[in-house]
Formats: C-alpha cells, sequence, structure tokens
C-alpha cells in the first residue's frame, strides 16, 4: 500500500480522481433528479435508484477518508477502512453500507448491460 501511495497521493493524481469522482456524483444526481418521476421498467429504476446510492456513499466515503487524513491526521490505509467493520457498535451501520454499496455497483452495472441487451435484440 505504501508504494502504491507514491501514485495515489500525487497532487496530480489524487486532483485528477477527486475531480473525476466529483464530476460523477454531480452527473448522476442530475440524471437522478431528472428521471425520478418518469415511468421505467424493472431494471430502469434500479439503474436510477443504485445510482443514487452510489453517489451517496462516494459522498460520505470521500468525506470520510479526506477528513481522517486532512484534518484528523490518520494514516488512511486499509486498516482506517476496516476499523468500523471490526468495532461493536459501528459495525451496525457499516457492515449495511458497506454491502450496500457493492450490491448497488451490481445492480447499477447489470442495469445497463439490461439496457444493451434491449437495444440489441429489439432494434
Amino acid at each position: 500500500m505504501n508504494d502504491l501511495r507514491i501514485i495515489y497521493r500525487n497532487v496530480i493524481a489524487e486532483t485528477i480522481l477527486l475531480v473525476t469522482v466529483a464530476t460523477q456524483i454531480v452527473s448522476g444526481i442530475k440524471l437522478f433528479l431528472k428521471k425520478r418521476k418518469t415511468k421505467y421498467d424493472l431494471f430502469e429504476k434500479l439503474q436510477i435508484w443504485t445510482g443514487l446510492y452510489l453517489a451517496i456513499f462516494l459522498v460520505f466515503h470521500l468525506s470520510a477518508v479526506l477528513f481522517g487524513r486532512l484534518v484528523l491526521e490518520l494514516d488512511t490505509n486499509f486498516y482506517f477502512g476496516v476499523t468500523g467493520l471490526n468495532t461493536f457498535p459501528l459495525n451496525l451501520f457499516f457492515i449495511p453500507y458497506y454491502g450496500l454499496a457493492i450490491i448497488s455497483f451490481f445492480g447499477h452495472i447489470s442495469a445497463v448491460h439490461s439496457k444493451k441487451l434491449k437495444k440489441n435484440i429489439w432494434y
């Protein structure tokens, strides 16, 4: 992990990563607000709602890591991330938090592939 820090904690690389994630969050929330009231099938709804959860997850995740590193001056390595999973009662929040993020990620990807499959079959 220390070897990779040279790359991802580089000021330029970190700025690019944070800007791309912020762009993803903002564009995802805009799409959610635009599409949430329209009637869609199951997979399109799945894509909309999992995208919203992923945006919320990324906001909380990035703010926690940056707060831990910049304000609390903690070493935000792998152990920083799993501390909440190993500590009761914090794990009652973090296990569903990370579990839903994983489910949302794969649900979001599956909804995109469902849309592609429909497009290829019917047109």
